[in-house]
């Protein structure tokens, strides 16, 4: 069997490449970046550079091609991204048929959260209370908090780059305001109400309408502790309320393939629906190794072989996603555990819960005795990125303690040549605090030229609305400016480099060292000096003013200091 999984980043697509590697498929796995933890499988025969999702016709294009060439048995969409390359295609399409869809109809209601809750409430599923606000508006008032903050569909476009938007909980009006700001420029929001307890999933395979498999799990650790995907999970026996509602609804979309019917609340009646999950999901691990391997179901379905009936299943095993695991231990640490909106739980009971594997009652994800390399690279790339950010919090930290000195230092250095003529200003994204300082500087500085740029990769990006509110205000317009990463040129042509944090002072120093002579703060040439200027990008259109207003009296300060360089 030749097997082509899509999107290789995700953890459901080296879950689904080692269990039919194991069955002894042939398996080609194509992710956008060289960085992949699946490309360390044995179980990958090939590993291809998938093409970058936007377009999305480019993928298409080279999805159809590579089938041409190798004739597939089966292909996995492992993330929505994929499944929406899917989707674009013809029903009948040979591709399409690979990949064991329901139909296009199925497909929108499931991914469209608030047609999943129409057709739920109309077969009596308890759904949250629930409003739709419309892409650009208008925003209701909300009388209650906290609530629930959701894109409409789960990926969404946003100045070229295709993200995820996790849901928000918008514990204040503030709060609210900040995250709809930033996401109705590109996508309608649902909002619901906040439902209180932890969350269970009822995973199924069907074919064309009929339920052939079920599973179910529990949300033993959710990130972020508000809720969310599960770092820790465990087997239950389904609950029968959940398993009808789950049957229900899928069978109502006639669904053709794997999905996950999400729920959150006690487990036992009092329990809400939160989304289909119209694919394989991250949580993969659990199903296999209890004995539901549904990557196996779905090739079966694909090359029209028999499948199995419904096989029984350990109950009360554990599997733990162990990168993830480890950040959630230390938020559930730091975490206030009296707040009645966070799922932390006690910190020796889940310090205890380590030794569960001396027990045989937990296995890691993507943990194979025949494909250790996988586990060795995962663990190498988690103490990386864990000593990765200890230094940089230890540079910064000494950032602290010497930005003041480094500062007059710079200010000697780039004195002692002249007054500078070239300024360069810096923010990682480039979308709002360099691009408005660099406004600024244009309009109060005479006889300087003035350049902004950020550490972002992604080039071409807008600014977000609220902050295009906060600087018209102030008589800036933002409205044409499109993000650019800064390039050695920007650096070596500028007199005088003005950062917007201590990590943008950071990324100076490890991208262009030799520059950090004539590098400094911004706000420390403020009266009352800071030694960081906040992002706005997550702030509300007040806060956002607040940042401008910083930002103007920080170039205050360098105005004036400025002006008595040019008087020597």
């Amino acid at each position: 069997m030749r097997v082509l999984i899509l999107d290789g980043h995700s953890r459901a697509a080296l879950e689904s490449a080692q269990s039919l590697g194991r069955r002894g498929a042939e398996i080609d796995l194509a992710c956008e970046s060289e960085v992949c933890l699946a490309f360390a499988s044995r179980y990958v025969a090939n590993r291809l550079r998938q093409p970058p999702s936007v377009p999305a016709d480019h993928v298409r294009e080279w999805l159809i091609r590579k089938h041409g060439e190798r004739n597939y048995d089966l292909i996995v969409p492992s993330t929505d991204v994929a499944l929406n390359v899917m989707r674009s295609l013809e029903e009948s399409h040979p591709v399409r048929t690979k990949a064991v869809l329901p139909g296009n109809r199925s497909l929108d209601i499931a991914v469209d959260k608030l047609s999943t809750y129409r057709v739920a409430q109309a077969l009596g599923i308890a759904v949250p209370n629930a409003i739709a606000i419309p892409q650009h508006g208008p925003v209701p008032e909300c009388e209650r908090y906290p609530v629930v903050l959701k894109s409409r569909h789960s990926r969404v476009v946003m100045a070229g780059v295709n993200r995820r938007l996790e849901a928000v909980i918008a514990r204040d009006a503030t709060q609210r305001e900040r995250v709809l700001a930033s996401w109705l420029p590109y996508t309608a929001v649902q909002q619901q109400e906040f439902v209180f307890g932890r969350g269970f999933g009822i995973e199924m395979l069907f074919d064309r309408g009929r339920a052939l498999w079920h599973f179910a799990h529990e949300r033993v650790h959710e990130m972020p502790l508000t809720g969310g995907g599960s770092s820790y999970r465990r087997s239950i026996a389904p609950p029968p309320h959940l398993l009808q509602m789950a049957e229900r609804l899928l069978g109502e979309l006639s669904w053709h393939g794997a999905a996950m019917v999400e729920f959150r609340g006690d487990g036992r009646g009092r329990d809400y629906l939160m989304e289909i999950n119209p694919r394989l999901w991250g949580s993969l691990a659990l199903p296999i190794d209890c004995g539901v391997d549904f990557p196996a179901g779905l090739a079966a379905l694909a090359t029209a072989q028999r499948v199995p009936a419904q096989p029984r299943y350990r109950i009360g095993y554990f599997t733990r996603d162990l990168a993830s695991d480890v950040q959630w231990h230390k938020v559930n640490l730091r975490a206030d555990h009296h707040d009645p909106l966070l799922l932390t739980r006690g910190r020796l009971a889940s310090t205890l819960e380590l030794l569960r594997p001396l027990y045989g009652r937990e296995s890691w994800d993507f943990f194979d005795w025949s494909d250790l390399a996988v586990t060795r690279k995962m663990l190498k790339q988690a103490v990386r990125w864990e000593l990765a950010r200890f230094t940089s919090r230890m540079r910064i930290a000494r950032g602290r303690r010497t930005g003041s000195a480094h500062h007059q230092a710079v200010k000697e250095v780039v004195a002692a040549k002249g007054c500078p003529r070239r300024l360069l200003f810096l923010c990682y994204g480039n979308i709002c605090r360099s691009p408005l300082a660099a406004l600024m500087a244009e309009r109060e500085l005479s006889g300087v030229r003035v350049v902004s740029a950020g550490f972002q990769d992604v080039e071409g990006r807008s600014p977000p609305g609220h902050v295009c509110r906060a600087a018209n205000g102030k008589g800036l317009d933002l409205g044409e400016h499109l993000s650019r990463r800064v390039r050695e040129t920007d650096v070596k042509e500028a007199d005088l480099i003005l950062c917007m944090d201590l990590q943008n002072l950071e990324s100076v120093r490890r991208e262009f060292p030799e520059a950090l002579t004539r590098t400094t703060l911004l706000g420390l040439f403020a009266a009352e000096p800071l030694m960081e200027i906040a992002d706005p990008y997550w702030l509300s259109v007040d806060e956002a003013r607040h940042v401008i207003e910083s930002i103007r009296l920080s170039l205050l300060g360098l105005s004036r200091w400025l002006e008595n360089l040019s008087k020597r």
